[in-house]
């Protein structure tokens, strides 16, 4: 009976499930007559669980209720799932904004930080170029150094003058760097980008109080030499 069959699963396997879902599970490949896969836990010799992954197919022969069922273990699956969660979880939440577009430009990501940082949503950019963001303002020499680049299978590091969906201006800096395949082909392009506007501003007032500074000293030591 399936009850029986349950039974000796339960017993022999540990699926961390009571013996009701058991049964249940094997009613239903039976009712269906499909494959079925099913991810449970079989408890090893030593005591300790792993994940498996059970192939099912309910049949009959020479008139008698037969169930096959394989299992395998998926612990490493299991791994590598959980690592890209990880992963996925640092690029989702990372303070600067992270973008990643296919070999022709078009963008397939972008995490939280980019869409703060651009004022545009996820489908306002989803397939779009990152031209999106142009201004106007970057020197050209700067886009030729960054395709060269990127032609020659080179990361690249620099600084683009945006523009917000709201119009306002900032500077980002930026490295871009090829996604390759084991075959070593390029498929899509990285890029890591910070918003640097607050930065260069500073930068730029020192300087100017520099020079006021410096000037005003060389015009009190001209006035000195004249007395």
């Amino acid at each position: 009976t399936q009850e029986d069959i349950g039974k000796v699963m339960a017993d022999h396997f540990d699926h961390g499930q009571p013996l009701s879902q058991i049964v249940q599970n094997i009613a239903d490949i039976r009712q269906s007559g499909a494959h079925r896969l099913i991810e449970t836990q079989h408890r090893h010799a030593s005591g300790k669980l792993f994940p498996v992954e059970i192939s099912c197919r309910y049949f009959e022969l020479n008139g008698r209720p037969l169930l096959f069922a394989a299992s395998r273990d998926i612990s490493e699956r299991h791994r590598a799932e959980e690592a890209l969660r990880k992963l996925s979880q640092a690029v989702e939440q990372s303070p600067e904004s992270i973008m990643i577009t296919d070999a022709s430009g078009a963008i397939e990501y972008v995490n939280h930080a980019f869409l703060l940082s651009s004022g545009y949503s996820w489908e306002e950019l989803n397939g779009n170029n990152p031209r999106l963001l142009a201004s106007g303002q970057t020197p050209r020499e700067t886009y030729e150094a960054l395709w060269q680049a990127l032609q020659d299978g080179k990361a690249w590091e620099g600084e683009f003058i945006n523009r917000r969906k709201n119009g306002e201006i900032y500077i980002e800096s930026e490295i871009i760097s090829p996604i390759r395949q084991n075959d070593g082909t390029i498929t899509h392009y990285l890029a890591i980008k910070q918003d640097v506007t607050l930065q260069r501003q500073q930068e730029m007032e020192l300087a100017r109080l520099f020079v006021e500074g410096t000037t005003h000293a060389l015009s009190y030591d001209s006035y000195r030499d004249w007395e």
